[in-house]
């Protein structure tokens, strides 16, 4: 008989700890629900190969308004969800009540009108790609410095979990029609690192983090794209570590948009939590 190996599956740990925190309700009306996204909660649910223990917003919202879950979106079963924020990642989301403020939202964000503002807390690794940001970083000069980025993006790896930037001279590049601009206003704090406030419209996934890391400034706790986090942290010490401590320093700060209605620019803000205070 010809004998079988059977072989044993291994599964990669997340080197992270739950989220104990819940979502805050930032406004609500009849048409929009705005909400503060904690760290460590999927905003939608997970895929196949998602962490499925974990909490998810769409859940949350539907065990509170039931009725939402009728509304059909872009992906099935989202209940008004109009965005979305990575798992690592905290600060504002915007759910639309009804189906028919849906539609006309997400006419917005598919057009680039609704700007999304972010803050992020980086280190700096010098050499960067920017002209001028390595001098205004070695000078400590308290004066803030605005800069754009605009690139193709592309995701790689295993189940394509990381973003990179594709260069204009990469075969890659010929097979990605769509650009990706943040445009980024940097300043110094007291501890020498980059506070960053980054402004986009048409996001692609993990564009922020990535485009930080390309520059010299990956955000700081970013296990993805951070060589920093990688060197000075192991299983022992994430698993060991205050919850919060060890968040991504990335934060979803603000969204404005004009109403589809009433035609007034509404602008909705979450303040920046305590790791990045």
């Amino acid at each position: 008989l010809k004998q079988t190996r059977t072989r044993k599956k291994h599964t990669k740990p997340r080197y992270t700890t739950k989220s104990t925190s819940q979502p805050t309700i930032i406004y609500q009306d009849h048409q929009f629900l705005v909400l503060d996204k904690p760290t460590k909660y999927h905003s939608t649910l997970p895929g196949k190969s998602g962490d499925h223990q974990a909490p998810n917003l769409v859940q949350w919202v539907v065990n509170k308004y039931p009725e939402m879950k009728d509304i059909e979106c872009r992906t099935r079963g989202e209940a008004g969800l109009l965005h979305r924020l990575d798992y690592d990642t905290s600060g504002l989301l915007l759910f639309a009540k009804y189906q028919k403020i849906y539609d006309k939202m997400l006419k917005l964000f598919m057009e680039d009108k609704v700007t999304k503002q972010y803050v992020a807390i980086s280190d700096y690794l010098g050499a960067s790609r920017i002209s001028g940001l390595h001098d205004w970083y070695l000078s400590g000069s308290n004066a803030p410095l605005s800069f754009s980025i605009t690139t193709k993006l592309a995701g790689v790896g295993r189940r394509k979990s990381r973003v990179k930037v594709v260069l204009p001279h990469e075969s890659l590049a010929k097979k990605i029609n769509r650009t990706y601009t943040s445009a980024i206003k940097v300043k110094q704090n007291a501890m020498g690192k980059i506070e960053s406030k980054v402004q986009i419209s048409n996001g692609f996934r993990h564009q922020i983090r990535s485009h930080l890391q390309f520059i010299g400034m990956p955000i700081i706790n970013d296990s993805l794209y951070n060589e920093n986090y990688k060197r000075n942290h192991n299983i022992e010490e994430i698993h060991n570590t205050e919850e919060g401590a060890i968040d991504l320093c990335l934060h979803a700060h603000s969204i404005e948009f004009t109403h589809p209605e009433t035609k007034k620019v509404i602008r909705f803000t979450a303040e920046l939590p305590d790791r990045m205070g």
